[in-house]
């Protein structure tokens, strides 16, 4: 009867915690820990934005799963959500071997346990059911994970042989070589491509933020990079996958194209949740390599930025997507220029703003039509923001106006 009682007692505990747990808030905060320890100890993780997405979305629905099983009965099994399934795919599209797969969910077992142990301990007074909780959810935990494991890497080896027999395969190898510069036969190519390499390219990374609305978006994805590049005036793209989350495109054209009509893309006005950055029009392979090194720095300050643009061009991030390489060195930068105006308040935010406009109008007059207030007030604000940098602005324009670029691209984490 006692060990009846005491099963009962550790049930009753797990049902109370998972419910309590079914927040977006806490499972996101979960989540998070889980991923970023799995990019700190998994490099394949940290160096590809595209698997880092994938993670993170896998990262949560596996969670939020796992709890809204467990508040219901913690006895029964779950099966791992469409986004693990997902991710399990990812890698082998990326050429990944299965023991990066295996290595992933290795270390968010042991993160995810110390924070359950973590948890229990705090939380649990009686030893007893503190004991018998752990010992019942490490066998859960492990069984889950054993039952599941199989059905990721049969999905994992499914993928990569595929792509190894199929056409889909040669088209991202020869993609990749381009990008590699290897030597290859431009007429060659493009035949195979279906894509013209001669002419200029102007390449696009296009992904999807979350929520994403479903756990494999490429199919949406690949369908705005067609609405792209018929808004733009060019033949079909060439597009691969990167990701689940994140596709690489090309449109094959005669110069600069008029890209301010991206932001126009119906596909973009019915989604929250969809994303393109843009290279520069370079021709042929180089322009190929370059326009898709550009549009790979435009995302990054896309995916770090403050803003929520739906479009990023290169062109008009080149000099913050520059200033912004080095975290560490830009955040020292700001805050020894910035000083006293580097608060994180509302007054010094728009002291901030002020000075901005007046730097990007080149005179008080201007900046006030932009703010939309008196001259006398940009004026009074230019006074106060002085004495909080403790030089005139006069002193070092440019270096202030790029301290400023960067925080009003990157918002108030830069000053905090």
């Amino acid at each position: 009867m006692a060990a009846v009682a005491r099963r009962r007692d550790v049930l009753a505990w797990v049902e109370r915690y998972a419910e309590s747990m079914l927040r977006e808030d806490l499972v996101s905060e979960l989540a998070e820990e889980v991923s970023g320890e799995l990019a700190a100890e998994v490099p394949e993780v940290a160096a590809d934005i595209g698997i880092r997405r994938d993670v993170d979305v896998s990262t949560h629905d596996l969670l939020w799963s796992y709890l809204v099983q467990a508040a219901k009965d913690p006895r029964t099994d779950i099966t791992f959500p469409p986004a693990a399934v997902e991710l399990a795919r990812t890698l082998a599209v990326r050429g990944h071997d299965v023991s990066v797969l295996l290595r992933m969910y290795r270390v968010g077992q042991r993160v995810f346990w110390a924070r359950m142990m973590r948890i229990v301990t705090e939380r649990i007074e009686d030893s007893d059911l503190r004991m018998a909780v752990l010992d019942f959810l490490w066998d859960r935990v492990s069984r889950v994970l054993e039952r599941n494991i199989e059905l990721l890497v049969d999905t994992h080896t499914e993928e990569s042989e595929s792509r190894l027999r199929g056409a889909l395969v040669r088209r991202t190898e020869t993609v990749h070589a381009i990008l590699r510069g290897e030597p290859i036969d431009v007429s060659a190519a493009s035949e195979q491509l279906g894509h013209n390499l001669l002419r200029h390219q102007t390449a696009l990374v296009l992904w999807a933020r979350e929520p994403a609305g479903e756990p494999d978006p490429s199919e949406q994805l690949e369908s705005l990079a067609g609405d792209a590049a018929a808004a733009l005036g060019c033949p079909r793209p060439l597009a691969v996958r990167s990701s689940a989350r994140v596709v690489w495109a090309w449109l094959a054209g005669s110069g600069e194209l008029p890209l301010d009509r991206l932001t126009e893309l119906d596909a973009l006005r019915r989604s929250g949740s969809l994303r393109i950055a843009v290279g520069t029009a370079a021709r042929g392979l180089a322009g190929f390599r370059t326009s898709h090194r550009e549009a790979l720095r435009a995302q990054r300050v896309a995916a770090a930025s403050a803003r929520d643009d739906p479009v990023t061009c290169y062109r008009d991030v080149e000099l913050i997507g520059c200033l912004s390489a080095d975290e560490e060195a830009m955040r020292a930068m700001v805050r020894r220029v910035l000083g006293g105006l580097a608060g994180d308040g509302e007054a010094a935010a728009r002291l901030r703003a002020t000075v901005l406009a007046y730097l990007d109008a080149g005179g008080a007059r201007s900046a006030a039509a932009a703010l939309a207030v008196h001259k006398n007030t940009v004026l009074y604000r230019l006074r106060q923001a002085e004495n909080l940098l403790g030089y005139p602005l006069a002193e070092r324009p440019l270096t202030l106006h790029l301290a400023l670029l960067l925080t009003d691209r990157f918002g108030p984490r830069l000053v905090r």
